[in-house]
């Protein structure tokens, strides 16, 4: 497991491994990024941009600075929010904070370079994410959410990082919802 230093003045995360998550301000252009999903490699490429000024979300890249910022992988993420009563029981919930609904992190895209995948560097970059919403947390957020491809590696892949389904209704749908309790995570 690495170690995580966040740094809040300049909006990053560094690992003691050498990886850094950072703002992406300069989105990929065609051919700079391929994780071998159309859908998604359009998104960071022609959206990313777009949804960044109309503040939809924010983009974020996976980079290693020994190797002139070599591109590892992209996320997009953006506020969400759950209600509490599709994630009663699985997790704790204080009497006196049954809010209707909990605040959340969504996971609105995430890809890692084909040539890089299955090689634990997705698993790595959801591990920092964790880290950085856990870490001096700057509002409230217990939730990380994500609507994850119905394909079945990319379902194994958020159930190896401990995501649970938020409903069975979804199931064989195109996208399935997802969830993990920040509270549970241990560096």
């Amino acid at each position: 497991m690495s170690a995580f230093n966040l740094d809040l003045s300049r909006n990053e995360i560094s690992a003691d491994n050498g990886l850094l998550l950072r703002v992406c301000r300069n989105l990929p252009k065609v051919g700079e990024f391929d994780c071998g999903s159309k859908d998604l490699n359009e998104y960071f490429i022609e959206d990313a941009g777009k949804a960044r000024e109309l503040r939809l979300s924010e983009t974020y890249e996976l980079v290693m600075p020994l190797n002139d910022f070599r591109l590892l992988a992209l996320v997009s993420l953006s506020n969400d929010a759950i209600l509490l009563n599709q994630i009663e029981g699985r997790c704790e919930v204080p009497e006196r904070m049954r809010y209707p609904f909990w605040p959340a992190v969504k996971i609105g895209r995430l890809g890692t370079q084909r040539g890089l995948q299955g090689q634990g560097v997705g698993t790595f970059l959801l591990e920092m994410l964790k880290s950085m919403f856990t870490t001096n947390n700057r509002t409230g957020c217990r939730i990380m959410t994500v609507d994850a491809y119905g394909k079945k590696d990319t379902l194994r892949f958020y159930e190896k990082n401990h995501f649970q389904f938020l409903t069975p209704e979804d199931a064989g749908h195109r996208n399935r919802a997802m969830f993990f309790d920040l509270n549970t995570y241990e560096p």
